[in-house]
């Protein structure tokens, strides 16, 4: 495999440096990368990093294409096989406690029910569970699925977990008292497709709740897509929830600890949001 290879996807060549800077320094620190090959790697000159990249042992290069592959940090190109060997991991990995903000918030209004897409291992369904509301999660990971069915179990509540697709999903019309969007990062076309679906299967006088990575995360390594149109804005969100009530809608720096994948400083935006009567 050639380094032309991994352009052919409209990539130029210093934006792939970049990328296999960026993923040299995580593998680096996970150890999977012997430190003698830093030398080949970290070179100031965006041309001496492809030219090294192509010169590397040929065992190395291979290695490198093969994780390149598999460990993207491009979640648009994160497949459900990423994500299936993701929530095989143990612990869980964004943690068994759920979100901060969602928490806090979904506390503050009555029961009812609730939709939960891009759920993953289930902390904020089972949570929900246990305070009441009644809970429907979908994911596109069997992996993760599973994890919420005994997260769930553990903590003797009823979650309707879905395997499913955002884009493939029923979210009707009417059908929900609260959605939550949490670290729900899609590409544009389709993270456009499922806010028009979830203000449509609100219930009127139903609430949105959104937490999501802004571009000023790509300042941190606390977790998150590492790609700019993936990221969320409050003037997006503003603008994609024109037809909602906006209650607040802030960019803020927090704190997370959430799972070995959500540790850190991090640049989020918060949104909630009221479906009009």
């Amino acid at each position: 495999m050639t380094i032309s290879g991994f352009c052919s996807h409209g990539k130029n060549i210093k934006s792939y440096c970049c990328f296999v800077h960026y993923f040299c320094v995580v593998k680096l620190r996970q150890g999977y990368i012997n430190p003698s090959f830093t030398s080949y790697i970290f070179d100031e000159s965006v041309g001496g990093v492809q030219k090294k990249i192509i010169h590397l042992h040929r065992g190395f290069y291979i290695f490198l294409c093969l994780h390149l592959a598999t460990y993207s940090v491009n979640p648009s190109s994160m497949s459900v096989d990423f994500w299936n060997q993701r929530y095989a991991e143990q612990p869980f990995a964004y943690g068994e406690q759920p979100n901060h903000f969602f928490a806090t918030q979904l506390s503050k209004w009555p029961v009812g029910s609730l939709l939960l897409p891009a759920e993953g291992e289930g902390r904020n369904a089972v949570f929900a569970a246990t305070i009441g509301w009644q809970v429907t999660a979908f994911d596109q990971s069997e992996a993760g699925c599973q994890k919420c069915k005994q997260l769930a179990a553990q903590h003797a509540v009823t979650v309707n977990v879905q395997v499913a697709d955002a884009a493939a999903f029923d979210y009707g019309e009417n059908r929900y008292d609260a959605i939550a969007l949490i670290f729900t990062h899609f590409p544009s076309a389709l993270r456009q497709q499922v806010h028009r679906q979830v203000v449509k299967a609100l219930k009127p006088g139903g609430i949105l709740l959104l937490e999501a990575f802004t571009p000023a995360q790509l300042h941190y390594s606390s977790g998150g897509p590492k790609e700019l149109p993936m990221l969320y804005t409050a003037a997006m969100l503003h603008q994609e929830f024109h037809a909602l009530s906006i209650q607040y809608c802030e960019e803020i720096n927090t704190t997370l600890d959430e799972g070995p994948y959500h540790q850190g400083t991090a640049a989020v935006v918060r949104l909630i949001a009221q479906k009009p009567m």
